[in-house]
C-alpha cells in the first residue's frame, strides 16, 4: 500500500491552492488541484489501485484529448450549515467553467427547499457529490437532472425513505453510491436498472429486511448492507461474480447456505460479524481468494472443515461464538493466515493432538500465523509442542482459562540449546497466561524462547515460590507479571539470571519480606510493584544489584509498596535515603499504621545499621522532618514525596 502511494505521490505534480473564486462563493470554501493531463491517467490507475484496497472510490478525469501541455483542474467546493438550497445556488451559481471538475460536499445543511430547485442552476461540472446531514427525504428525480458526469453520489444520513431510482436514472457514469443511514425498508428489482456500471454500493444503517433476486447491479464490487434487518440474503447474490467486499453484519441472518455468488473467485473479504449463523456453508470450500473474514459474535459450533483450502485467508476472526473443538483438518491448507482470533468460545481442544502435543493438531499447518487468541475458553491444559512449525508466531493468548497444566511436551531431541533444533514457541514476544489455575510451572518449559519479552501469569495459583529453573532461558523477558497468586518469597525466583527484565509485578501476594537477595537477578529493574502483600521486613540491599537503565541512560528503580506493613515502620524513613544511594525510590502510603510506641524495634536497628557512614545531611534532615510529621498524623506518610 504505501508503495502505490509513493507512486501516486510521484505522478501526481499537483499543489493545493486556494481557487481563484474563494472570496465570491462565501460562506462556501474551495480548494484547487491543477496537473498535467499528460500524467492525469497514470495517477488515475495508481489511485484506483488504492481505491480497490481501500473499499474507496476515485474521480476519474473525463476530459478527453489534450496534449502534455494541457492543464486540467478539479476543485473541492466545501459548504456547510447552509440555510436552504437557493443560498447554496445564490453562493455557487456561475462561479465555475465547465471544463472544471468539481467535488461538491455539503453538510449540516437544511436543503427541504431542494424540491423547488435543480442542479442545472448551478452551472458547475460536478463529477462527486456528497449531501449529508442535509434533512433530505422524498426528493423530486427532476433535482438531479444534469448530473451526467457524476460518478459518486453520498446521500448518507438523511431520511431518504426508499432506493432513489428516479434520481438514479440521471446518473448514467455513477459508479459509487452511499446511502447509508437512511431509512430504505426493501430493494425492489428495478431499482438500480439504470446503473448496470455501478461497482461501489453502501446502504449500511438503514432498516432493510427484504432484497428482491436480481435487484443489485451486476458489477457491484463492494457492497455494504450490514446493520439492517436481514433475515435472508434471499439469493440476491448469486449472479455478483464481480464481488470482491461483502458487508452484511448486524443482521438477522441464520445461515448463507446457497446465499453467496455462484463463481465467488472474486471475494476477498467477508464481514458478517454479530449474525446467528450457527455453521459456514460448504461454499466457503471454493473461495480460493478470501483474504479477511469477520465472523466474530455468532452461534457457529464448528468449521466441519469448510475452511481447509482457504489458501490465501490471512485473517479469521472467530470469536464470541460457540466453538467447542477444532479437527486437525480445519486450516490443512491455510498456510497464509497471520490472525486467529479464536476468543470467548467453549473450545476444549485444538485438534487430534493428545495432552503432550503428540499427534496432528489444528495449528500445524499455519505457518504464517502470528496472532493466535484463545482467550475465554474452556481448555484445562496446553502443551508448547501443539505450536511446533509456528515460526512466525508472536502473541499467544491463553488467558481466561481453565489451565491447570502447561507443559513443553515431547522434545524431538535431548540437546535443547543446539542451535539448529526448532523450541516450539522460540520466537513468540508476548505470552498471556493470566486468569488460569496454574499451581506450578515445569522447569524446562520457557527454556529456549529467548524472544519473549512480556509474560503474566498473573491470577494463578503459584506459590508458595516460583523456583530458579522455572524461568530459565528468558534472556529477553522484559515485563513479567505475577501479580495475584500465592507467593510468600521471591527469593527463589531472583536465582534466575533475567538480564533485561525492567518490570515486575508482583503485588497482591503473601510476601512477608524483600532481602538483599530478591532482585539480584534482576540487574535493570526500573520498576517493581510489589504493593498489597504482608512485608514487614524491607533491607537496603535489595537493590545493591540492581542499576535501572532504559535504552542505555540510568535511572531510577521504583518499589511500589502500597498497604504493605512495612510503610508503618518508624525506620523506613532512613531507609528511603539508603535506598536513594543506590538509585531506588520507596512509593505507598501507609494506612491503618498503630501508634509508633507500639513498633517493634528489631526492624528500625536493622534498617539503621545499614545506613551509609558518612550522613547526609540534608537528605537526613528532610527525612526527620517526614518521620515527625508521621508521627504527629498517627504514622500515615507517603514517603515517595520526601525524595523528590
Amino acid at each position: 500500500m504505501s508503495g502505490i502511494l509513493l507512486t501516486l505521490m510521484s505522478l501526481t505534480v499537483s499543489a493545493n491552492l486556494h481557487c481563484a473564486v474563494r472570496r465570491e462563493i462565501n460562506p462556501c470554501t474551495c480548494r484547487q488541484e491543477e496537473f498535467p493531463s499528460s500524467v492525469n491517467t497514470q495517477a488515475q490507475t495508481a489511485a484506483a489501485t488504492v481505491v480497490a484496497s481501500t473499499g474507496g472510490s476515485v474521480n476519474a478525469n473525463n476530459n478527453a484529448g489534450g496534449g502534455t501541455h494541457h492543464i486540467g483542474e478539479r476543485i473541492e467546493v466545501t459548504c456547510e450549515k447552509m440555510k436552504s438550497f437557493d443560498q447554496l445556488a445564490e453562493a455557487l451559481s456561475g462561479k465555475f467553467t465547465p471544463e472544471q471538475q468539481i467535488t461538491l460536499r455539503v453538510s449540516h445543511s437544511n436543503l427541504r427547499d431542494i424540491s423547488h430547485h435543480d442542479f442545472k442552476q448551478l452551472r458547475m461540472s460536478i463529477t462527486r457529490l456528497e449531501l449529508n446531514h442535509d434533512h433530505l427525504g422524498v426528493l423530486d428525480g427532476d433535482v438531479f437532472a444534469g448530473l451526467g458526469r457524476t460518478q459518486y453520489l453520498s446521500l448518507a444520513d438523511n431520511e431518504v425513505p426508499s432506493i432513489p431510482r428516479h434520481i438514479l436514472s440521471h446518473l448514467s457514469l455513477l459508479r459509487t453510491l452511499d446511502l447509508s443511514r437512511n431509512r430504505i425498508s426493501r430493494i425492489d428489482s428495478d431499482d438500480f436498472k439504470y446503473n448496470p456500471t455501478l461497482q461501489h454500493l453502501a446502504m449500511a444503517g438503514n432498516a432493510i429486511s427484504e432484497m428482491t433476486p436480481g435487484s443489485l447491479p451486476p458489477l457491484v464490487k463492494h457492497l455494504h448492507v450490514g446493520r439492517n434487518h436481514l433475515n435472508s440474503l434471499n439469493h440476491t447474490l448469486r449472479d455478483l461474480n464481480q464481488l470482491e467486499w461483502l458487508l452484511i453484519n448486524s443482521n438477522e441472518l441464520t445461515s448463507l447456505d446457497g446465499e453467496l455468488p455462484s463463481s465467488g473467485h472474486n471475494l476477498k473479504m467477508l464481514y458478517a460479524a454479530d449474525n446467528r449463523l450457527t455453521h459456514l456453508p460448504a461454499e466457503f470450500r471454493y473461495l480460493h481468494r478470501l483474504e479477511t473474514l469477520f465472523l466474530q459474535h455468532n452461534k457457529i459450533r464448528n468449521l466441519d472443515g469448510t475452511l481447509q483450502k482457504a489458501r490465501r485467508l490471512k485473517f479469521l476472526e472467530l470469536s464470541y461464538n460457540e466453538l467447542q473443538e477444532l479437527n486437525e483438518n480445519d486450516f490443512i491448507e491455510a498456510e497464509m493466515l497471520e490472525d486467529l482470533e479464536l476468543g470467548h468460545n467453549s473450545l476444549k481442544s485444538l485438534g487430534g493432538a493428545d495432552g503432550d502435543g503428540n499427534g496432528s493438531s489444528a495449528l500445524y499447518p499455519l505457518r504464517s500465523l502470528k496472532c493466535l487468541n484463545l482467550t475465554h475458553n474452556e481448555l484445562r491444559e496446553f502443551s508448547l509442542a501443539s505450536l511446533r512449525g509456528l515460526r512466525e508466531l508472536r502473541l499467544l493468548d491463553l488467558s481466561s482459562n481453565r489451565i491447570a497444566r502447561l507443559h513443553r511436551g515431547r522434545l524431538s531431541s535431548e540437546n535443547l540449546v543446539e542451535e539448529d533444533e526448532e523450541i516450539a514457541g522460540g520466537n513468540i514476544q508476548d505470552l498471556r497466561l493470566q486468569h488460569n489455575e496454574l499451581r506450578r510451572l515445569d522447569s524446562s518449559l520457557f527454556l529456549g524462547m529467548k524472544e519473549l519479552q512480556r509474560l503474566n501469569l498473573s491470577h494463578n495459583a503459584l506459590g508458595p515460590t516460583i523456583g530458579p529453573r522455572n524461568l530459565r532461558g528468558l534472556d529477553g523477558l522484559r515485563v513479567l507479571d505475577i501479580s495475584h497468586n500465592q507467593l510468600t518469597t521471591l527469593e527463589d525466583t531472583s536465582d534466575t539470571w533475567l538480564p533485561s527484565l525492567e518490570e515486575l509485578n508482583a503485588s497482591h501476594n503473601r510476601l512477608v519480606t524483600l532481602s538483599g537477595r530478591d532482585f539480584r537477578g534482576f540487574p535493570v529493574l526500573c520498576w517493581a510493584d510489589v504493593s498489597m502483600n504482608q512485608i514487614r521486613t524491607l533491607m537496603p540491599e535489595l537493590v545493591a544489584n540492581t542499576r535501572c537503565t532504559i535504552h542505555g541512560v540510568p535511572d531510577v528503580l521504583r518499589i511500589y509498596l502500597q498497604d504493605n506493613p512495612v510503610l508503618c515502620d518508624a525506620g523506613l524513613a532512613d531507609l528511603t535515603v539508603a535506598l536513594e544511594v543506590n538509585h531506588a525510590k520507596v512509593y505507598g502510603v501507609g494506612s491503618d499504621c498503630p501508634s509508633t510506641t507500639t513498633l517493634a524495634p528489631p526492624m528500625a536497628i536493622e534498617l539503621t545499621s545499614a545506613l551509609p557512614s558518612e550522613p547526609l545531611p540534608l537528605l537526613l534532615g528532610r527525612v526527620e522532618l517526614a518521620a515527625a510529621a508521621a508521627a504527629a498524623s498517627g504514622g500515615n506518610v507517603s514517603f515517595a514525596a520526601t525524595l523528590e
